[in-house]
C-alpha cells in the first residue's frame, strides 16, 4: 500500500511536480498548508455587491407595491370590437362584455366585423342584444347588412365562440385555439401515476449510473475510448472496400459511360471516408496513448465524484427544492412586470385587426418595468449560481472530511454549505452571476442579430454575415470561459473562503498549471454527462411507452400515446438533468479540490486512492 513518506513533501511548483513540464505561473497561495481545508477562518465576501443585491431587492419591493397599486392586468386582456368600443368597460358597452364575430365567412371579415353582445346568441333569434358600431351597424339579421346569427358559447368570459357550425368553427378557431389541446390534456389528467411512477424510474436509473461510474468508471472510460476507436477502424476498411466494389463494378460497366462514371464517382467518394476515418483512427489511438495517464486520472476524478453523488444521497433534493424557488421567483417578477406594464392608459389600435388592448404607460414606469426584468434575470442566474455554490461546497467539505466519519441522515455538509452561502458569500454569487446574466444577455442579442441578418437582404452581404458569425463565435467561446471561470471560483471561494476576483484568479492559475488533467477531464465528463442524460432520458421513455402501450389500464383508453411519451420524456430528462448538473458540479470541486492539494502538500492526502494515478503522472 501507499503512503505518504513515499512522496517527500518538495518546495517544487505543483507543474512540475506530476506533469513533467515547466513552471507557469505563481503557485496559489499556500497559507492554509498548515491548516484544515477548506479554510473555517472566513469573513464576509464581495460586501460591495451583496450590497447592491440587497438595495435591488428593496427597490424591487417598491416598485411591486406602485405596480399593484396603480396597475390592472385585466386591462391587458381587455377586449375590443372593431370599432375600437371596450366590451364590458366603456360607458356605452358596459352592460354588453361578450365580443361576436358578426361575419366569420372569411378571414377579411373576421376581425374587422365584431360587435360587443350582452350575451352569446343561441342561433335562432332575429336580433341579438348588441350595440351597434360603423362596422356594424344593425343587431337585426333582417336588414341588409353582413350579419350573420349563430349558436355560440362564450369562451375566456370574452368571445361568443360556434358551437354546431363547422365552417364558422374552422375560421374563429384557429385565431383563438380552444379545442386543439383538449384531448392532450385529457391524456395527460388519465396518466398521472405512471408519470409520477417513471419519475421513480429515472430517480432508480441516475443512481444506477451513478453506482455503476462509482465503481466502473476506469473501464468505463476505456472501453467507451476502445469501443470508438475500434468503429474508426472498422468504418474506415468498410469504406475502403466498398471503394474497391464500386471500382469493380466500375469495369463491370465500362460499356455504359453513365453507369461507369457514377460508379467512379460513388469509388472516389467511398475512398476518400475510408482515408479520412482510418487517419482519424490513427491521430486519435496516438493521441488516446500519449494522454493515457491524464485520461486515467480523468477517470479516477469520474469514480470519485460518482461517490460524492452515492455518498451524499441527498445532494440531489437540493437542485429540485432551488427549482421551486426560481419559479416562485419567475412568477413573482412576471405577476410585477404585468402590474407594471398595465400601470398605463390602456387603448385599442384601429390600425391593428386584434381585438385586444394596448397600453401606453409613462417613461417612469417604462424604466420600472426594465429594471424588473434585469434584476429579475440577476435573481433567476444568481438561484442557479447559489445551487451550484452549494453543491461544489458539500463537494468540498465530503473531500476534505476526515477518514471515517461519515455523513448523517441530514448529510450535514449540504446544511453546512447552504449556510455558509447565505452568512459569507451571498456578495460572491451575486458578482459571479450579475457578471453571467450580462455575458448571457449580450450573446443572446449577438445572436438574435445574427438571425435577423440570416432571414434578412442582408444576408447578400457576404461580409456582413462573416462578421456577425465571428462575433457569435467570439461570444460563445468568451462565455464558456465566464462559466468556467464563474464555476472554479465558486469550488475557490468553498475551499479558501476568497472572493470572487480572488477564487477566479486562482481558479486560472490552476488551470495554467494543470491544463492535460483540466483539459481532459472536461472532455471526458462533458462525454459521460451527455451519455448519462441519454440513456435515463431514452430508458424513460421506453418504459414508460411500453407500459401504456400494453397494459389494460390504458389500451384503448387513451386519445393518443404521444401526449403521454412526451410527459416521461420530459420528466426523464429533468432527473436525468438534476443528476448530471450535480455530478457536474461536484468533478469541478473535486478536480479544484486535488490541484489545491497537489499545491499545498504535494500528494492528495486526504484522498489516498487517488495516488496511483498521480504517481503515474511524475
Amino acid at each position: 500500500s501507499l503512503k505518504l513518506d513515499q512522496f517527500p513533501m518538495s518546495s517544487a511548483p505543483l507543474r512540475g511536480d506530476y506533469t513533467n513540464r515547466k513552471y507557469q505561473g505563481e503557485s496559489i497561495d499556500t497559507k492554509f498548508a498548515d491548516k484544515t481545508l477548506p479554510n473555517e477562518q472566513r469573513s464576509f465576501t464581495d460586501t460591495l455587491c451583496c450590497l447592491v443585491f440587497v438595495l435591488g431587492w428593496i427597490a424591487t419591493f417598491i416598485i411591486a407595491a406602485l405596480a399593484f397599486k396603480n396597475g390592472d392586468p385585466t386591462r391587458l386582456a381587455q377586449a375590443y370590437d372593431s370599432a375600437g368600443n371596450a366590451c364590458g368597460s366603456d360607458d356605452k358597452v358596459a352592460e354588453y362584455p361578450y365580443i361576436y364575430f358578426a361575419n366569420p365567412k372569411s378571414n377579411a371579415t373576421l376581425f374587422k366585423m365584431t360587435v360587443c353582445v350582452k350575451e352569446c346568441p343561441q342561433g335562432n333569434e332575429q336580433e341579438i342584444k348588441c350595440v351597434p358600431n360603423k362596422n356594424v351597424i344593425s343587431c337585426n339579421k333582417n336588414v341588409e347588412v353582413e350579419m350573420v346569427i349563430y349558436a355560440s358559447r362564450p369562451v375566456l368570459n370574452k368571445f361568443c365562440i360556434p358551437t354546431n357550425n363547422v365552417e364558422f368553427m374552422k375560421k374563429i378557431q384557429p385565431n383563438l385555439n380552444m379545442d386543439g389541446t383538449e384531448n392532450t390534456i385529457a391524456d395527460i389528467k388519465y396518466c398521472p401515476k405512471i408519470i409520477a411512477a417513471m419519475a421513480g424510474v429515472a430517480l432508480i436509473l441516475g443512481f444506477i449510473w451513478m453506482y455503476m461510474i462509482r465503481y466502473v468508471a476506469k473501464v468505463l472510460v476505456w472501453l467507451t475510448l476502445g469501443l470508438l476507436i475500434l468503429l474508426l477502424l472498422v468504418f474506415g476498411l468498410l469504406c475502403i472496400g466498398a471503394a474497391g466494389y464500386y471500382r469493380d463494378q466500375a469495369k463491370l460497366n465500362a460499356t455504359d459511360e453513365t453507369i461507369e462514371k457514377d460508379y467512379r464517382a460513388q469509388s472516389n467518394i467511398a475512398l476518400f471516408a475510408g482515408i479520412v476515418l482510418l487517419v482519424l483512427f490513427l491521430v486519435f489511438t496516438i493521441i488516446v496513448i500519449l494522454l493515457r495517464k491524464f485520461i486515467n486520472v480523468a477517470a479516477a476524478l469520474l469514480g470519485m465524484s460518482a461517490k460524492f453523488v452515492t455518498d451524499t444521497p441527498t445532494i440531489i433534493i437540493f437542485p429540485p427544492i432551488m427549482f421551486v424557488v426560481l419559479l416562485f421567483l419567475l412568477l413573482f417578477f412576471i405577476i410585477v412586470g404585468l402590474y407594471l406594464y398595465s400601470s398605463g392608459e390602456a387603448y385599442h389600435d384601429d390600425k391593428t385587426i386584434s381585438p385586444f388592448a394596448k397600453v401606453r404607460f409613462s417613461q417612469t414606469y417604462r424604466g420600472f418595468f426594465i429594471f424588473n426584468f434585469i434584476f429579475g434575470f440577476w435573481n433567476l442566474v444568481f438561484n442557479i449560481g447559489y445551487t451550484e455554490f452549494v453543491i461544489a461546497c458539500s463537494a468540498c467539505l465530503w473531500y476534505f472530511k476526515e477518514e471515517g466519519k461519515s455523513g448523517s441522515k441530514l448529510d450535514l455538509e449540504i446544511v453546512k454549505s447552504a449556510w455558509r452561502g447565505l452568512r459569507y458569500h451571498i456578495g460572491t454569487v451575486a458578482f459571479a452571476s450579475f457578471v453571467l446574466s450580462f455575458i448571457w444577455t449580450i450573446r443572446w442579442i449577438v445572436s438574435i442579430i445574427g438571425w435577423v441578418l440570416d432571414k434578412a437582404e442582408a444576408t447578400e452581404n457576404g461580409l456582413l454575415v462573416f462578421l456577425s458569425k465571428c462575433c457569435k463565435c467570439l461570444f460563445d467561446c468568451f462565455f464558456r470561459f465566464i462559466r468556467f471561470m464563474v464555476n472554479g471560483a465558486y469550488s475557490q471561494c468553498a475551499i479558501q473562503g476568497t472572493n470572487f476576483l480572488e477564487s477566479g484568479r486562482q481558479n486560472v492559475l490552476l488551470f495554467v498549471r494543470n491544463t492535460g488533467v483540466f483539459s481532459i477531464a472536461s472532455i471526458i465528463v462533458s462525454g459521460f454527462l451527455a451519455l448519462g442524460q441519454a440513456v435515463i432520458t431514452l430508458a424513460t421513455v421506453v418504459i414508460g411507452f411500453t407500459i401504456i402501450s400494453n397494459s389494460e389500464i390504458y389500451v384503448g383508453k387513451l386519445h393518443s400515446r404521444i401526449a403521454p411519451t412526451i410527459c416521461f420524456a420530459v420528466v426523464g430528462y429533468f432527473i436525468s438533468t438534476i443528476f448530471m448538473n450535480v455530478y457536474s458540479s461536484a468533478n469541478d470541486a473535486i478536480l479544484n479540490c486535488l490541484a489545491v492539494e497537489m499545491d499545498t502538500w504535494k500528494i492528495p492526502r486526504k484522498r489516498p486512492e487517488l495516488l496511483e494515478v498521480i504517481k503515474d503522472l511524475k
